[in-house]
């Protein structure tokens, strides 16, 4: 133990300086201020003297404890003005003296921070010269005493000289120990001192930044404008702090690009003004800032519901798609609980083992039916994770779901099918079965459990040779060989005996079954019972003379032809029907005996029969002119049948029936003629409706450029376009009614006389008024706002309103979203989810405004959904709102008034062969 001194307090004045002098202990012994001020408050609780004590006195020792080097104190005569229970908490451990030490007082000991700590003879000398230091008001005293002013004047200047020193020394201390980088800057900009941290911070040693301009440590692209910068802060002369979201960048001598903090802090020096900027390296926390930013967007924009709730299950956060599955607006379900979802369908011992597992700090995963906003039930399934602080503790809770209502019922519904399937095959009086590439039974139907005798669990996952004899099982393997040798489908009869002994003729029937790739995976077969059609077949054989005997006294044109084209059968209702006898016809060619070479609206005849002996099968049933020996021309409806060799298998002639369609081609071309008046009346729609567009001048006026792609898919549509003067602005709207063609041309002349009667009765400049005024117009119109209407029609629409110089659009859309380009990001403005019209869609339905600030070169684009609807590709999907936001992406540097052909032409390309769904009509604002 290493006494460093005593100090006695038996006056204020002794008091104070005891206390500073504690405090400059505690420092030089490495405590913070924190500490070290705990222990001087400690300190003087023990030590301030009361009136008309004899005063307290404390012996400081430095002792080695069993944590490193500590401070003890022996305290004598203490005034316990402190609480001495806080000072036990203080110190690590704290006692009262015995009984007969003298004076009576506690001993306490405190140990030095960190275990690095050492006591050389130069720290233990420093302290115990401080410590018997007297103090300034001490030695004025005693000059006072001896009255000497030369003393006093030179013990003054010693003082004050060692306070200076003193303070420059803390001074340069708190420099070089602060965590930040701390660099002063002359009045032109050069560095006249950095602190250790600085080095550290750039990698510069202090030598290379003295004396050098401040731009140095500045990325190349900041350095123009900088040096003026600089002299702009002197003048001005004030305190600036800069934090991460000014986005300020420093550069290390590595060349590393470092995010910093900064503070510049005006002072005068003796050399004149000068700058300190306090810097600090933020890198690592803009980093994690970008991250959470960047993991915030996923959140937003992710296509899953997320909600976040406090530890009692209280809703404090929900995205976008939370709010558009479940149709709450955030402010709705924001500090509700969860509960306002419940459908009261999921099992209450769901909810029970959900809060169990989550409770306890695990990942609870399950499936609820809960209940939008509108009452409809939908199945959510749902991951709900506890998210824990640092002190390990539940705080909140984070729930990810997704919609699967779709996947449920398809579910049920291909479980619906199978059943219906497995039904279907059993009630057939088919033998129906398949097979995997091996030969192993897959499916086995009740027909081939009684074919072979085997309850249906004995046949699956069996092959042929565990079911049938042996020669039975080899042909029927050899004939499954050959099918998908040749992937190609394929048929042969035969004889099969049933378990009860009884014999079937068989045709079979095996069709390959191919993966997506096309290899072959197995085979389905079907066999069907013909034993009864053969016996029925030698009857007809047999009874061929009476078949003959019918067909020359049936009413119907029965003739025959070679595969020349030749007659060859000519029978007696032909005969009395053309005029000709059977010695004036066989054998010559139909072609110019009754049937033309050509008709009299142009058809080749001639060529028309060769295709029809040629693919006899494309013309089954064919209509032609003929003619009559008399020269009368005549129309004949012919069914034609192949007729093919029993041998070779080959055609060998064609049986031509006839029936006489002469009056109902009669009454065709009247129908016709009444169909081509109707098409030009739709015609004539078409060009009333184009009238009623209207011309560019209103668009060219308002946007620097435009384009308009209005593409019906029939003759006339259910989609429109439409501008407008409104006050001192314009109007521009996009629309899609139900329907297409005829009916929805009739919708679009309701709308626009909707929205031309609102705008006379709607103030102007709020779109969103003049959407509900035209709503509430359609339903009068079409009396969907009363009991009995019948129409349930409406249409979806976008509203852009534009005044003259101003900053910013109102954009209104009832089920009609805007597509903005900001920049190479495709933005959609969500509409409303109520259309315009429709029965279900209240009277007063409001509708919101969304303002679009705008700015040159901002393009906007309003698109029916004609293009999102239209399927195509291998997969015949839509055409989907992705792949229009990377048509437009792909645009960026294609004139403007040149996008609505481009997208046009895309859409085409993904429609390929595929037809028409719908209207499609775009409209791009720039």
């Amino acid at each position: 133990m290493t006494r460093l001194g005593v100090l006695c307090i038996d006056s204020p004045e002794a008091f104070n300086e005891a206390r500073r002098k504690v405090l400059r202990l505690a420092a030089a012994c490495g405590f913070d201020e924190i500490e070290a001020g705990r222990l001087a408050s400690i300190f003087s609780g023990l030590t301030r003297p009361a009136p008309g004590s004899p005063g307290a006195s404390a012996a400081i020792d430095l002792t080695p404890g069993e944590r490193g080097p500590a401070l003890a104190f022996r305290f004598g005569n203490v005034s316990r003005s402190v609480s001495t229970g806080y000072a036990a908490r203080f110190f690590d451990s704290f006692s009262p003296l015995p009984p007969e030490a003298s004076p009576p007082g506690f001993f306490a000991l405190k140990h030095l921070p960190g275990q690095a700590f050492e006591a050389t003879a130069t720290f233990i000398e420093a302290q115990r010269d401080m410590l018997a230091r007297p103090s300034r008001e001490e030695l004025l005293l005693a000059l006072e005493l001896k009255n000497s002013a030369l003393e006093r004047e030179v013990i003054e200047r010693r003082l004050t000289e060692e306070a200076l020193r003193s303070s420059e020394a803390r001074i340069q201390a708190v420099l070089e120990g602060t965590p930040d980088s701390l660099i002063i800057v002359d009045g032109v900009g050069t560095i006249t001192y950095v602190n250790s941290q600085t080095e550290k911070t750039f990698g510069y040693d202090r030598s290379e930044l003295l004396g050098k301009p401040i731009e140095l440590l500045i990325p190349a692209e900041s350095r123009p404008g900088h040096a003026e910068r600089v002299r702009s802060f002197f003048r001005e002369g004030r305190t600036r702090e800069m934090g991460m979201e000014s986005n300020l960048y420093a550069q290390a001598k590595d060349g590393r690009r470092i995010a910093v903090d900064l503070k510049l802090s005006p002072m005068m020096t003796e050399t004149g003004p000068q700058v300190i900027a306090s810097i600090r390296d933020v890198t690592q926390q803009k980093q994690a800032l970008e991250l959470v930013k960047k993991l915030s967007l996923v959140v937003e924009q992710s296509p899953v519901s997320v909600a976040i709730t406090d530890r009692t299950g209280v809703i404090e956060y929900v995205n976008p798609a939370f709010c558009s599955t479940t149709g709450y607006l955030p402010e709705e379900v924001i500090g509700q609980n969860p509960r306002l979802l419940r459908s009261e369908k999921t099992p209450p011992e769901v909810y029970k083992d959900m809060w169990e597992t989550i409770n306890a700090g695990k990942i609870w995963k399950g499936l609820f039916i809960n209940r939008k906003k509108d009452g409809r039930d939908f199945w959510e399934s749902t991951a709900i994770a506890p998210i824990f602080n640092q002190q390990n503790e539940i705080t909140h809770f984070a729930a990810v779901k997704e919609d699967i209502t779709e996947r449920i019922r398809s579910e049920e519904e291909i479980k619906r099918q199978r059943a219906l399937l497995d039904t279907l095959i059993n009630s057939l009086p088919l033998v129906i079965y398949s097979k995997d590439r091996q030969g192993l039974y897959q499916v086995a139907n009740d027909s081939l459990c009684e074919l072979v005798g085997r309850p249906r669990e004995e046949i699956i996952g069996k092959t042929a040779h565990d079911l049938f004899a042996r020669d039975v099982a080899d042909s029927i393997i050899r004939g499954d060989k050959r099918t998908l040798d040749h992937m190609q489908t394929s048929s042969e009869e035969d004889w099969r005996t049933y378990p009860d002994g009884r014999k079937a003729l068989l045709h079979m029937t095996r069709v390959p079954l191919r993966d997506d790739d096309g290899q072959a995976t197995g085979l389905v077969g079907v066999l069907t019972d013909i034993t009864e059609r053969k016996k029925a077949q030698d009857l007809i054989r047999q009874s061929e003379i009476k078949y003959r005997e019918l067909v020359e006294t049936a009413k119907s044109i029965i003739l025959k032809l070679d595969m020349d084209g030749n007659i060859t059968f000519f029978n007696e209702f032909a005969q009395r029907f053309f005029g000709f006898s059977q010695e004036e016809i066989l054998g010559r060619p139909i072609v110019g005996s009754i049937v033309p070479y050509s008709e009299s609206g142009g058809r080749d005849l001639k060529a028309l029969l060769k295709e029809i002996v040629r693919n006899p099968e494309r013309y089954e049933k064919n209509e032609n002119e003929n003619v009559c020996k008399d020269g009368a021309r005549v129309w004949v409806s012919w069914t034609n049948q192949v007729v093919k060799d029993e041998v070779s298998g080959q055609p060998k002639e064609l049986l031509c029936i006839g029936l006489d369609a002469t009056e109902r081609k009669k009454a065709q071309d009247g129908l016709h003629d009444a169909l081509e008046v109707i098409s030009g009346s739709i015609r004539y729609a078409s060009r009333i409706q184009r009238a009623i567009l209207p011309a560019s001048d209103a668009f060219a006026q308002a946007f620097s450029s435009h384009f308009i792609l209005w593409n019906p898919r029939d003759v006339v549509g259910g989609d429109i376009y439409w501008s407008a003067k409104w006050g001192e602005g314009s109007l521009f709207v996009l629309g899609d009614c139900t329907g297409h063609g005829v009916p929805g041309a009739f919708m679009t002349l309701i709308s626009t006389g909707a929205l031309s009667q609102a705008l006379t009765e709607v103030p102007p400049g709020n779109p969103g008024l003049l959407m509900r005024r035209a709503h509430q117009i359609v339903q009068s119109s079409l009396n969907q706002h009363v009991e009995g209407g019948d129409s349930d029609d409406g249409m979806e629409l976008g509203i852009c309103y534009v005044e003259p110089g101003a900053q910013e659009m109102l954009f209104v859309g009832a089920r009609f979203p805007l597509f903005i380009d900001d920049g190479g990001e495709i933005v959609e403005i969500k509409a409303d989810k109520k259309g315009i019209g429709y029965r279900g869609i209240p009277y007063e339905q409001e509708f919101s405004e969304r303002r679009i600030a705008l700015r040159p070169g901002l393009r906007m684009y309003m698109v029916s959904d004609g293009v999102f609807d239209q399927i195509g590709g291998e997969k015949r999907r839509g055409f989907g709102k992705n792949r229009f936001k990377e048509v437009l992406l792909s645009l960026a540097e294609i004139p403007f008034e040149q996008h609505g052909q481009h997208i046009y032409d895309a859409l085409l390309a993904h429609q390929g062969s595929e037809s028409r769904r719908d209207d499609v009509s775009i409209m791009g604002l720039e």
